[in-house]
């Protein structure tokens, strides 16, 4: 024998028993290369082909059975011809020699294979447990001593539904290739990937998972990246240029959900890349179905106004930078999972990247995984959006439990915490709160004394951790005292009868003594306390009454298929006295939730286009028609009047020409029209308006847009130095007191915003903010007249001229910017750290005749003419206006 056989056979030869213990005395397979004796004493075992050839004296085209089989080795030892075993070796000693065998070694690629051995991970069934499993490492250790991988990802075994082997006999479960064109293959990935098959566990597969996972994955997540196609498009096309995305926008933003998701989906890069580095395929799935619903359920939803450009431009901007970094991000991490989906995505998003964006590639599948951004992290406000949420979760439970919907507003939520912290994050997001829960006022508080807490033991937790201990156990956990409860909710565990025990082995519930009213309904979870007040009052329900009537509207639009900047104008009316009420004294807050005026229907002048018009019982008393037409020409009946001189057939061809011209034209401007010898001028924003009703600046409604524009933009801009701002119906004029020395933060924006340019703001400053703010307000809303005034004197003078000139009938004043005057022991939300007096809206209207007389407002103590402040004297002049209205 050479002296590479001899190694060979010395190799071999102590787990000859063993491979012939798992050889298989058939046919087919590969040969055992060992020849023996007739006694067994000699044996030789062959190293490869060529020695083969050298015993056999030929060339051997195959290794064969009936190619080997009659081969002869004389012996050595007198013992006559050495023929082969009868054995051939298990499929699965070729399997686990795959290492060896793929690249010839040892007879060649010595350096490649010692550089890759042993491999960084394989994969299988949890059946190869005694099959390939068993002879890599077998092999290896034996060759090496040292195993042939260094991760092993095990797959669970997929069964059908009934929880038996799959059988093409019995055809126990659904075509494979049905159910990819049927929901695609991506969906059967993700539907796997989100499995126990991950984790080594056996999968009952239901065609019904890979359904849902289309329905709660796949739709939500491309319906968040339309959109933001729809949105950026939409910037794009208002502001006539092209978005080019920027996180310093996500950096600077002063909105919390903006660094909350963005923060979250640097997390989600660094906790998948350290994942994936760590082979725990099983944990990755589940964290970006949640991330994925933070995404659609929570951040795009409380943010859809401002990327709807309900703000300004920065805050657009801002929300749209977040919104498609995160989306590109998540497209990135998605794609090993779902290579299909977002292969379509990405190819769209790449294409606004710069060339030196590192994300930028022909492929989602050529880029790396992101490093995460160190400077979005941001565990603060993680943590603070987190508590968010459960408090909302919470309160949804309550509403659930009660059967009353979100639709209905409830008038306020408690919030109890130990943790001061706590409930300073709920303060910090309590718009949001209020809005989630469609509640009036939020309350926290810190008094705990009137909660109950309880701990239980998680039994089946506890079972495979304490065994027998279990009784003694449960009674320590039973009897923990007050300060260990507390240590245990501050630290996260506690150690008893020698086991550390953590929250999935402990659990601790709050409940409250007495709530003392069957209104209030509480609920706990972990260290916090919901109590929602169900009490009905009569605001209450119209405000029910008003949602009810903005789901109808809102359903009618997608029963049409409009989109949300179709140019479309909304019209309703009723002959229920009740819902009558609610569209005139609940008008701001329908528009609001409609983000566009819901006009009276009564005003419809006849050559209105209709789309639709339906009507909808909304109960057994109460129905609302709801009209959609085509945005076009509205007219001014008292200017129309006055051009015609009060002919009517002048005035209806004066209208006929109008309707005429497209709404370009009408926007440019008309030419003079010459009728029997007479010209006739008409002029957009006085005779007509070219966009409709809404924009109209003599409709009623345009005042309430004014006043949005002035609430959204000078107030945010000026930050709190607005006072109050007055508005004279028929002089059309509005009056904006500001705070001497008030400047705006972003005066390129606040121009833009209120519809000028960038040029607008090159010099505008302390002395002549307020004149470039007039000038822009009344250029966009003419005929309105706007005047800025430094001083609260100026805004009493304007409601002295109005009433003894009696163009006033009523002055209604709000606070809060337009919501309902509440008395409040918190401060305006514009007031300052100074103490400025701010959010006080005085307007001018004729529709009732109740109101201050001339002599009220007369008595009205004046202030001191060298005042540039609210003094004293001035504050108590509004608490006193305001009281006269109550």
């Amino acid at each position: 024998m050479s002296k590479r056989a001899g190694l060979r056979t010395g190799l071999l030869r102590p787990v000859i028993g063993v491979f012939r213990g798992t050889g298989d005395e058939v046919y087919w397979g590969t040969p055992i290369p060992i020849w023996v004796s007739d006694d067994y004493q000699e044996v030789v075992c062959i190293g490869s082909v060529a020695e083969l050839e050298q015993y056999a004296g030929h060339p051997i085209p195959d290794i064969h059975r009936h190619f080997i089989d009659d081969i002869k080795i004389p012996s050595k030892t007198g013992r006559g011809y050495l023929h082969r075993v009868d054995e051939v070796f298990d499929c699965w000693f070729e399997s686990g020699s795959m290492p060896y065998a793929q690249v010839h070694y040892p007879f060649e690629n010595k350096e490649k294979f010692e550089k890759n051995f042993p491999a960084d991970f394989v994969a299988e069934g949890l059946d190869q447990t005694r099959g390939w499993f068993y002879t890599l490492t077998v092999i290896a250790t034996h060759l090496f001593n040292e195993p042939a991988f260094k991760n092993l990802i095990v797959n669970g075994l997929v069964l059908a539904a009934d929880g038996k082997k799959m059988s093409k006999r019995l055809k126990n479960y659904p075509d494979p290739m049905d159910v990819f064109e049927r929901y695609g293959a991506d969906a059967v990935r993700m539907y796997m990937c989100n499995s126990p098959v991950v984790r080594a566990e056996p999968l009952k597969f239901r065609e019904e998972g890979v359904r849902d996972t289309v329905k709660e994955v796949f739709l939500p997540l491309y319906n968040a990246y339309r959109f933001l196609v729809q949105e950026t498009c939409r910037f794009e096309k208002q502001q006539n240029t092209k978005f080019v995305p920027d996180r310093s926008y996500i950096h600077k933003s002063s909105n919390p959900t903006d660094h909350w998701i963005y923060a979250t989906s640097q997390e989600l890069l660094d906790y998948t890349r350290t994942e994936l580095e760590h082979y725990r395929l099983y944990t990755i799935v589940g964290k970006l179905v949640s991330f994925l619903d933070d995404l659609t359920n929570w951040y795009i939803r409380m943010n859809r106004d401002r990327m709807r450009g309900g703000e300004d431009n920065q805050s657009t901007l801002e929300s749209l930078n977040t919104l498609y970094d995160v989306m590109l991000n998540l497209t990135i991490v998605l794609a090993p999972i779902t290579p299909f989906i977002t292969e379509l995505i990405y190819q769209n998003l790449r294409l606004a990247l710069p060339d030196s964006d590192p994300r930028k590639e022909k492929s989602v599948h050529f880029v790396m995984m992101p490093d995460p951004d160190v400077q979005g992290l941001d565990p603060a406000i993680v943590t603070a959006l987190n508590r968010m949420q459960t408090v909302v979760t919470l309160g949804r439970l309550l509403r659930d439990h009660r059967g009353v919907g979100l639709k209905t507003p409830l008038r306020r939520i408690r919030v109890i915490a130990e943790d001061q912290a706590y409930l300073d994050d709920i303060m910090g997001l309590e718009n949001y709160v209020k809005d989630e829960l469609n509640v009036m006022n939020l309350e926290t508080s810190a008094d705990t004394t009137m909660l109950e807490t309880n701990v239980a033991p998680s039994f089946r937790a506890l079972g495979g951790l304490v065994g027998k201990q279990m009784k003694k156990v449960v009674a320590d956990i039973k009897g923990m005292t007050g300060e260990q409860i507390k240590d245990f909710q501050k630290t996260g565990s506690i150690e008893i009868q020698g086991f550390d025990l953590t929250p999935e082995h402990i659990t601790v519930t709050h409940t409250i003594k007495d709530l003392g009213d069957p209104n209030l309904e509480a609920t706990s979870q972990g260290d916090v306390t919901v109590v929602l007040d169900f009490t009905k009052d009569e605001d209450l329900l119209q405000l029910a009454l008003a949602r009810e009537i903005t789901n109808r509207v809102q359903k009618l639009r997608k029963e049409v298929g409009l989109q949300q900047d179709d140019p479309v104008e909304m019209w309703a009316t009723s002959e229920a006295k009740e819902v009558s009420k609610v569209l005139k004294e609940k008008s701001d807050y329908i528009d609001r939730l409609l983000r566009r005026p819901l006009m009276n229907a009564k005003e419809l002048q006849g050559h209105e286009v209709a789309i639709v018009t339906e009507k909808f019982d909304i109960d057994k008393d109460n129905s609302v028609t709801v009209t959609l037409t085509r945005a076009g020409p509205h007219f001014n009946a008292e200017e129309l009047s006055k051009l015609s001189g009060g002919k009517k057939d002048v005035e209806e061809m004066l209208k006929q020409y109008v309707l005429s011209h497209s709404p370009s034209e009408l926007v440019a401007g008309l030419k003079p029209l010459s009728l029997n010898g007479v010209s006739y001028s008409l002029q957009n924003g006085v005779h007509y308006t070219a966009n409709g009703a809404a924009s109209a600046p003599y409709y009623f409604t345009s005042m309430e847009q004014l006043r949005a524009v002035v609430r959204t933009k000078v107030v945010k801009f000026l930050g709190g130095a607005v006072v109050s701002f007055v508005y004279t119906l028929l002089d059309r004029t509005l009056t904006i007191l500001v705070m001497d020395g008030a400047a705006p933060s972003n005066v390129e924006s606040l121009a833009v915003g209120l519809g000028g340019t960038a040029s607008d703001a090159l010099d505008m400053d302390q002395q002549n903010v307020g004149l470039t703010i007039a000038r822009l307000l009344s250029k966009r809303f003419a005929p309105l007249q706007v005047v800025v005034s430094f001083n609260l004197v100026d805004a009493q003078d304007e409601l002295v001229n109005a009433v003894q000139r009696e163009i006033v009938s009523e002055v209604k004043c709000r606070d809060r910017w337009g919501e309902p005057a509440q008395a409040s022991s918190k401060p305006s939300p514009l007031q300052n750290e100074q103490g400025r007096l701010g959010g006080l809206f005085i307007m001018y209207s004729g529709e009732t005749s109740k109101g201050l007389t001339k002599k009220e407002v007369m008595g009205l103590p004046r202030p001191s003419l060298g005042s540039s402040r609210p003094a004293g004297g001035e504050r108590s002049l509004l608490k006193r206006a305001l009281a006269v209205l109550e």
